[in-house]
């Protein structure tokens, strides 16, 4: 049965390459990384093949894409098979399992309670919808069916197994160890039971010998058993054994030769061991394994994928420049490698200079500049990679990181040097394209960051962050078009995300399309029901076609609809509700709408100079002077655009 053992994996990583000597698992312990429902394999049911041709083919199209792993496939031909064939159970049965493997559970359940009510008592079904409520983290339902597996199939491991793995998650060992005991009664070759029960035995009771006696029945009954290999690796590092720790690792790296966090975690294995050499060889393999695209760099960002990135590049030019070095330079290289990827930093910088003391290095100096870097030591960094550069110009990943640093320092020349040189060394690479149209959108060049940016969403159409950035800049010259074609995508790629309406309806009405921009805010409206935005908006495209009464009837909509509503927001669209007034010549109303939207603005803080400029233009014509110099000296005071003349002309009257 499959495990979350990955995530504890992490934390053992993150703990151990903090720097301390003893790893201590217990504290790191979570009931919730385990167990995890099973949503990779699916207990299969024999099919009766006494169904008519047609709804045969479909049904058989579907079992194999499901055995192939063409999820959408497998459920296409369910789907048809079950139109030809609507009480078929069997089709409702293996559509439950794609649309549970996929993530669908709602839908599953239904799948499967239809096909559990016509099946004749099928307890693999019940299985499966017991797992599907564990996923749910509703245990009573889930322990009805797991109850239900038990009565129909008593001398099967399923139903024990399901009930401890809810008393584990439960958090009740004892229950849960009793349970997984009966597993083994009914099926002794069975290894998940032991492995759960020894991991209970160690981190709840304390009990050593115990969970380690259950970790050796799991792998004895199991001898390929990888995650009972994992664990007990694992364990035999928190208590000292590294030796046996190791043995256990190699024979999983040997059933399994292509799961990369195997070998990477066998590589901090060596490192404790102080065997650097097989640690770097172990690292550097994970490291490439594990490989990244480069496009997912992110400019300024310091998040781990970056560093993973830098990791990986290293990694290449390592293996394909190691080999020249002496091995007295080459031996704290490959040291230095390992402590960069466990983190620590200052001592990987001594073994760089011991490396570089006995020969200097461009693969030497590259990884101190990456170290400078995560040290946050720029200075340092770019003085590493101009001798990285002149030592080897031809590195890509070096040219990359100094155009970053010079465009930073405003060295435009150097930059764009690095930048020709990226295109020269790989002219396939697209992250040229991206990183430097992201420096020239920062340095508002935004004809320049146009051209890069096109060029390289033509390899990566769908990114959300580039083509916000490339509309931004076709906002700043004036290309409407394609500022509006840009928010377009956008807004087909995630329509959940307020600002992508914004933006289309912004496009549309830089275009002079109202009819588009009504269009938008309509659809807006339907997905964000109780958003000011769009009805705010539709008030002022009714106020600009002089449709004041539909107007009204927006701030109607925005009084009922939007619940939560700050000071600033309301004195906004108060004021929009005083120029609707306004337009239909009810000057009271307008004048009411213009004092209570002064007033909210007051309370948050913010001073609504727009009713303040039409409430003074009312109190003018209405002949009530004192008012009107009281809202034009708010006026004057903050510099307001609007018919400053005659506000100087009203201020100077006596």
């Amino acid at each position: 049965m499959y495990m979350r053992s990955l995530s504890a994996v992490i934390l053992f990583l993150s703990f151990a390459s903090a720097g301390h000597a003893q790893v201590s698992l217990a504290r790191y312990f979570n009931y919730d990384l385990f167990p995890e429902a099973d949503f990779i394999n699916y207990k299969e049911i024999p099919v009766n093949w006494n169904f008519d041709g047609k709804t045969q083919r479909e049904f058989n199209a579907g079992l194999t894409a499901l055995k192939e792993e063409r999820f959408a496939q497998a459920i296409a031909s369910f789907d048809e098979a079950i139109r030809l064939s609507p009480e078929l159970w069997i089709s409702h049965y293996y559509r439950g399992i794609c649309l549970k493997i996929t993530g669908k559970l709602d839908d599953a359940l239904k799948d499967l309670e239809f096909a559990r009510t016509r099946s004749g008592g099928k307890f693999q079904i019940s299985y499966e919808i017991g797992e599907i409520y564990q996923e749910k983290r509703q245990y009573t339902q889930a322990l009805k069916y797991y109850d239900e597996v038990r009565d129909l199939a008593p001398d099967s491991v399923e139903g024990y197994y399901g009930i401890a793995n809810i008393a584990f998650l439960s958090r009740d060992p004892d229950k849960a160890v009793r349970f997984y005991k009966k597993c083994m009664d009914a099926n002794p070759s069975f290894p998940d039971a032991y492995l759960k029960a020894g991991l209970l035995r160690l981190f709840a009771n304390r009990r050593e010998n115990k969970a380690f006696e259950y970790f050796d029945k799991a792998i004895e009954v199991d001898p390929t058993y990888q995650e009972g290999l994992f664990w007990r690796g694992l364990i035999n590092i928190e208590f000292g054994h590294a030796g046996k720790a190791l043995v256990d690792w190699n024979k999983l790296i040997q059933l399994n030769p292509q799961r990369p966090l195997y070998t990477l975690v066998r590589g901090y294995l060596y490192i404790e061991l102080d065997d650097y050499d097989k640690a770097f060889t172990d690292l550097k393999n994970a490291v490439i394994d594990l490989e990244i695209d480069e496009n997912k760099f992110e400019l300024g960002s310091k998040k781990q994928t970056n560093k993973q990135i830098d990791l990986q590049a290293s990694s290449h030019y390592l293996m394909r420049n190691i080999f020249g070095l002496s091995d007295e330079a080459a031996a704290p290289l490959r040291k230095a490698y390992c402590l960069i990827v466990k983190h620590s930093y200052e001592d990987a910088l001594k073994d760089l200079d011991k490396s570089l003391a006995v020969q200097p290095s461009a693969a030497a100096f590259l990884l101190k500049a990456c170290t400078f870097e995560y040290l946050e030591k720029h200075d340092s960094s770019l003085v590493c990679l101009n001798k990285t550069l002149a030592l080897d110009n031809d590195i890509f990943e070096a040219h990359k990181k100094r155009a970053i640093y010079r465009t930073a320092l405003r060295d435009w020349r150097g930059a764009t040097a690095d930048f020709m040189a990226m295109e020269k060394l790989q002219p396939e690479s697209i992250i040229t394209y991206k990183l430097r149209g992201q420096l020239k959108a920062s340095l508002n060049d935004h004809y320049g960051c146009i051209i890069d940016l096109t060029r390289y969403l033509k390899s990566d159409s769908f990114n959300v962050e580039i083509i916000k950035l490339r509309a931004n800049a076709s906002y700043h010259v004036g290309n409407y078009k394609t500022y509006k074609e840009d928010y377009v995508t956008l807004l087909t790629l995630d329509t959940f995300k307020i600002e992508h309406h914004q933006g289309l309806y912004i496009a549309n009405i830089l275009l002079q399309d109202t009819v588009g921009a009504i269009e938008v805010l309509n659809h807006c409206a339907k997905v964000f029901p109780s958003d000011a935005f769009p009805i705010l908006q539709q008030m002022e495209i009714y106020l600009w076609k002089k449709e004041f009464s539909k107007a009204l009837y927006s701030y109607t909509l925005y009084t009922e609809k939007v619940p939560f509503k700050g000071a600033r927001e309301r004195s906004e669209a108060l004021y929009l509700k005083g120029l609707a007034h306004l337009g239909r010549k009810e000057l009271q109303l307008a004048s009411e709408s213009f004092n209570q939207s002064i007033e909210e603005g007051k309370a948050g803080g913010f001073v609504n100079l727009d009713s303040h400029y039409e409430r003074g233009k009312l109190s003018l014509k209405a002949g009530k002077k004192k008012q009107t110099k009281s809202d034009f000296k708010v006026l004057k005071a903050n510099n307001y655009p609007k018919d400053k003349e005659l506000v100087e002309t009203v201020l100077n009257s006596d």
